[in-house]
């Protein structure tokens, strides 16, 4: 019967000599990597934040079972490590191709492509259409309004004096036939 109970006490002894063992493991695991967890003395400093004193006892939960030293730790290093390999893939990954894929094809597409085409267009429209459109305006603008301007002038001075000169000819021609006529009347009236 002593040997019965004393089996209980010897388990009990034993779970408290593993949660004993636990607490001060992970107190040293605690003190030898402080940045791992939050709390850097969880059994010391317990009221730093309200979740350090529940970390704590689930650490001694969690080491207790023996699923691992320390729950910070654990978490830490997963959290550290998806961290570590989410940003380097981000930022490698993503930061790296896509820039250089946007800078490649802004560079090579945007740069080469927009500005061949643009200036291959401009130029073209500068060569080839715009001293085209420059001779055909000063052409127009010379036969349009400067042709107009000069035959109008020409055209109404010239009508003008031409119907002057008319004018003048019937008017003279009249006057020398009146002259003619008088002299010829005085001519027989003397003889």
């Amino acid at each position: 019967a002593n040997t019965q109970s004393r089996r209980p006490l010897k388990k009990l002894l034993n779970l408290s000599h593993l949660n004993h063992l636990s607490n001060h493991l992970s107190i040293y695991m605690s003190s030898i990597h402080p940045s791992i967890h939050p709390s850097i003395h969880p059994s010391i400093h317990p009221s730093i934040h309200p979740s350090i004193h529940h970390s704590f006892v689930y650490s001694f939960v969690l080491s207790f079972i023996r699923l691992s030293i320390h729950p910070s730790f654990v978490c830490s290093f997963y959290l550290s490590i998806y961290l570590s390999i989410y940003l380097s893939i981000y930022l490698s990954i993503y930061l790296s191709i896509y820039l250089s894929i946007y800078l490649s094809i802004y560079l090579s597409i945007y740069l080469s492509i927009y500005l061949s085409i643009y200036l291959s267009i401009y130029l073209s429209i500068y060569l080839s259409i715009h001293p085209s459109i420059i001779r055909l305006f000063i052409h127009l603008f010379y036969c349009s309004f400067v042709r107009s301007v000069c035959l109008s002038i020409y055209i109404s001075v010239d009508t003008s004096m031409t119907f002057l000169t008319f004018i003048l000819c019937v008017w003279e021609r009249n006057r020398c036939d009146r002259l003619l006529m008088d002299g010829a009347e005085r001519h027989f009236r003397t003889y």
